[in-house]
């Protein structure tokens, strides 16, 4: 079914929803629906549409079957077991698989590829070929990459009597999971070999080039894609990355630009732009880039501290150090500690020469943690190489002061010792 007719089906289905009224629809139909949903990963309107198909086909065994296949993807395995051990059709290839799938979700390897010989003794081509690459796929799902690449590299197709098109780009998979990307890289070029116009075979390629760190290899990848598809965001994506990564800034702000004319929400453009300005050494666009890449990246997002991160450099070398220690206190890296992020810009203020901006900043790490010795060290120097001696001396005493109203006479000695090999006390 091509995607005109199942957007018009779904389209049907979704208005007589809407309505409220009672409405019939053929279970094929209402399982594309269903499919099309869980390809969308609305697997919520899936389960509902299900549950309405059932209604009207309670007896229909595809129905149930699918019904089951939802109970095992949401890990309610003893009801998906049960449902499909009742199901009349106990020779259906979706029923056989399931229980290949039961098996190797409990890595029962040898009773898994047991039970799929027993399936397949006496199939013919091409029927038997799709056994083997539907059992690959479970591998793949699970998890079980070398596995699936040994397993897949073994396909027993010999006389190109097969669409071997799907075959490459598993194994394509298998080995960028591995990330074994020269072996993923041949089959993606196999692939290509056979669909030269398929721009996500093109992607493909390009991402694993990408891992490979051949840069150039991946732009032109890209291209290639972008010919067939000039609307792919992920192939200007990609592109962008790598053209970074080759030192082709040009080349990365034209990608860049475009992606974010399709993905304008998708954080990760601003944050890859950010980081060609702060190379061009266009601190504040790179600043305005970072504060978009902030707004829509995920709280949970391992990026966010990384890009905080980013956003202070920006702002420091603009030299606005409150905001910059701002950015860094607002989503810390999770080692950090509070002392690094404050000395981190004082640092800076004083390679700028700020010093007197440095000072409030140390005054205000003072206040709130207590450096160790070697960290109270490290600042005295790095003030006496600029030559700040009377900012070094102000800090230090008041570091001193901190240590012998909390820390006590033992600690008090080990920074006296600082002090003494600096003139400070």
């Amino acid at each position: 079914m091509d995607n005109g007719d199942i957007r018009k089906i779904v389209r049907d289905y979704e208005e007589n929803v809407a309505a409220g009224i009672s409405f019939y629809m053929d279970a094929a139909d209402m399982m594309d629906v269903a499919e099309y949903y869980i390809k969308a990963n609305r697997y919520a309107d899936a389960d509902n549409c299900i549950a309405i198909a059932l209604r009207l086909h309670p007896l229909n065994e595809e129905v149930l079957l699918m019904k089951a296949y939802r109970l095992k993807d949401e890990n309610r395995w003893q009801e998906a077991m049960r449902l499909v051990k009742s199901l009349s059709d106990q020779g259906n290839r979706d029923v056989q698989l399931f229980y290949v799938e039961a098996l190797l979700s409990e890595m029962r390897f040898e009773a898994a590829e047991k039970r799929f010989y027993t399936i397949v003794d006496g199939l013919q081509p091409p029927e038997l070929y799709d056994w083997y690459v539907d059992y690959a796929e479970i591998l793949l799902d699970y998890g079980f990459y070398l596995r699936a690449a040994r397993w897949l590299e073994a396909f027993p197709v010999t006389d190109g009597s097969y669409d071997m098109k799907h075959v490459y780009e598993l194994r394509g998979e298998a080995w960028y999971q591995l990330r074994v990307y020269n072996r993923a890289i041949a089959n993606y070029d196999r692939m290509i070999d056979a669909s030269p116009f398929d721009d996500q075979a093109w992607i493909m390629l390009a991402d694993a080039q990408y891992r490979a760190e051949a840069y150039e290899d991946a732009i032109a990848s890209c291209d290639y894609a972008l010919a067939n598809d000039e609307n792919s965001a992920r192939a200007y994506q990609l592109k962008l990355y790598a053209a970074l990564q080759a030192e082709r800034p040009e080349v990365a702000i034209d990608a860049g630009r475009e992606f974010l004319k399709r993905c304008p929400e998708d954080y990760t453009g601003y944050m890859i732009l950010g980081e060609v300005m702060s190379v061009l050494e266009d601190h504040r666009q790179a600043a305005e880039l970072f504060r978009q890449a902030v707004r829509y990246c995920p709280e949970n997002q391992p990026d966010r501290s990384v890009i905080h991160s980013h956003l202070a450099d920006s702002l420091m070398h603009l030299r606005r150090y409150a905001d910059a220690l701002d950015a860094l206190l607002c989503h810390p890296a999770e080692d950090s500690k509070l002392w690094g992020l404050f000395y981190r810009v004082a640092e800076t203020a004083v390679i700028n020469g700020d010093v007197s901006e440095a000072a409030v900043i140390l005054h205000q790490a003072v206040q709130l943690t207590l450096p160790t010795a070697g960290e109270a060290e490290e600042a005295v120097r790095h003030l006496l190489s600029y030559g700040y001696s009377d900012a070094a001396r102000t800090f230090f005493e008041e570091v001193l002061s901190q240590v012998r109203k909390s820390a006590g006479k033992a600690a008090e000695a080990y920074y006296l010792e600082v002090g003494k090999r600096y003139g400070l006390s």
